[in-house]
């Protein structure tokens, strides 16, 4: 599928088409014998051959290869007119479609396109595969190292995908290519970018491990066309990494003001509303946004280190090409210095923008020092609480010795009272022995068992109550000192958080 213009047609009886083989064999497991011996070090493909790491990511089968394309053409040689009159003003041939799974690895490998008969004298093919959060594309090992073999690139997948590294370098291959290596790191936003530039026929190819979708890629083949340089496109895949960093942070920007104004301190000194503002939610928000700014600053730093290798490097490429492409990319080149130069300074600028590090990290602390204040003044209120529940227990302790006092008193009065007025007494008799009734054992036979039940109930209700006071009591303070242990855990990573993060 062109962009915007039609694809020329190659003449059935054209010369053979330009074919660029990939000069670096596919890596091989070494794979540990029956006996766990691994055998000896093979020789190396390519510089980052270090280890034996294969990911075997199955492919999903689903996810589609972008492919962009530009192509250019010089005019029949010896001045002659163009074969047909409907090529005679195509110069150019632009692509931008997607493929299959199944279908990228042939498309590929096909020989470069021709133009009535002529080879193309600059150009790229970019194959743009999409990569998520996985540290490599769903398409399978054995497909990733298909596609970098058709690209003339070394089979190290798992090593362009490696946030742990994340170098930048620019090689001179033995074949006289070089080849310019971006791996993915340290953020998600970074674009993987692997080319091999050929001086001898001034094309570049190569491919993007991305995150964005395809179609942001759309103005890539139009830039190429007006700044046929080498090095322009890592400097688009920076410029990609840059924009997308620099909505991350806005979008950090817009969660600080929403701090400031929630907590009344920052620029935005007064309270959006009157409610009472849960200051441990804040808290956790305010710290993923933390998280965020300082993971989008470093990649704005990774960023602005690759800005300034490509500046170093422009003169170093320059110096290497061949005399006619040097002179026709002198323009170009002038062009990319100036855009790559605005690039650098406008990392910078986004590195220092609203001072949001310094203005997060003073969020930071203030939403400690609220929540402080406040366990405080709850604190405070609490014992004001006790301090008067304390008093009103004095005074209901109070009344309640009187009543004690009072009740003791009249207590043996009240039980002779009530013993000698029990119908088992007459009284009319005349003789002492004879004023208890004959029944009057009932009395003690009942009285005395049922007394010494309840006492015996009262006892072990009181042995349970201490026992079960004593293991509730227990158990609140281990509950306490944990939550103590946990919050001191908290600060104390809080702590190491902000040490990790102050500029030596």
């Amino acid at each position: 599928m062109s962009d915007g213009e039609a694809t020329p047609t190659t003449p059935a009886a054209a010369p053979a088409a330009i074919t660029l083989p990939c000069p670096w064999p596919l890596t091989q497991t070494h794979t540990p014998d029956d006996k766990g011996v691994r055998p000896g070090p093979k020789k190396r493909a390519w510089l980052f051959d270090f280890g034996d790491i294969r990911l075997g990511l199955p492919p999903d089968g689903t996810t589609e290869i972008g492919v962009m394309e530009f192509w250019t053409y010089e005019p029949h040689p010896g001045g002659r007119p163009l074969p047909s009159p409907a090529s005679s003003s195509a110069k150019v041939l632009r692509k931008f479609q997607q493929y299959r799974q199944t279908e990228i690895v042939k498309y590929l490998s096909e020989p470069i396109p021709m133009l009535d008969g002529r080879h193309p004298t600059g150009g790229f093919q970019v194959a743009v595969v999409p990569c998520d959060f996985q540290l490599l594309p769903k398409l399978g090992i054995d497909r990733l190292d298909a596609i970098n073999a058709a690209l003339g690139l070394p089979g190290h997948s798992h090593h362009y995908a490696s946030v742990q590294c994340g170098a930048i370098g620019m090689f001179l291959l033995e074949d006289k290519t070089w080849l310019f290596a971006r791996p993915r790191a340290p953020d998600f936003s970074m674009i993987t970018t692997m080319l091999r530039y050929d001086p001898a026929t001034n094309i570049t190819r190569g491919l993007f491990y991305t995150d964005a979708a395809f179609p942001r890629f759309k103005n890539v083949v139009s830039e190429f066309e007006a700044c046929p340089h080498p090095l322009l496109l890592p400097t688009l895949a920076l410029e990609l990494t840059l924009q997308e960093n620099v909505n991350h942070l806005a979008r950090h920007h817009t969660t600080l003001e929403q701090m400031e104004g929630s907590t009344g301190y920052g620029l935005l000194d007064e309270r959006r509303g009157d409610h009472v503002q849960d200051y441990r939610t804040l808290v956790k928000e305010l710290s993923k946004a933390r998280s965020g700014v300082h993971l989008a600053l470093s990649t704005l730093k990774s960023t602005q280190w690759t800005a300034e290798f490509i500046l170093r490097k422009m003169d170093w490429v320059d110096e290497r090409l061949a005399p006619g492409t040097r002179e026709s990319l002198r323009e170009a080149s002038r062009i990319l210095t100036e855009r790559t130069e605005f690039v650098l300074s406008t990392i910078q600028h986004a590195l220092v923008r609203g001072g949001v590090k310094e203005r997060v990290e003073g969020q930071h602390s203030t939403l400690f020092n609220l929540i402080t204040q406040n366990d405080s003044l709850l604190s405070t209120s609490i014992a004001q609480d006790s301090r008067e529940i304390a008093a009103a227990s004095k005074r209901d302790s109070s009344s309640m010795k009187i009543l004690a006092f009072l009740t003791t008193f009249f207590l043996p009065g009240t039980f002779v009272a009530t013993f000698f007025s029990m119908p088992l007494f007459d009284w009319s008799e005349t003789s002492i022995s004879h004023v208890a009734n004959k029944h009057f054992w009932v009395f003690w036979a009942l009285a005395a068992p049922l007394t010494v039940t309840v006492m015996a109930g009262v006892v072990a209700w009181a042995i349970w109550n201490s026992k079960n006071t004593k293991a509730t009591e227990r158990k609140a303070r281990e509950n306490f000192s944990q939550a103590i242990a946990d919050e001191a855990q908290q600060l104390k990573r809080a702590a190491t958080m902000r040490t990790m993060n102050v500029p030596a």
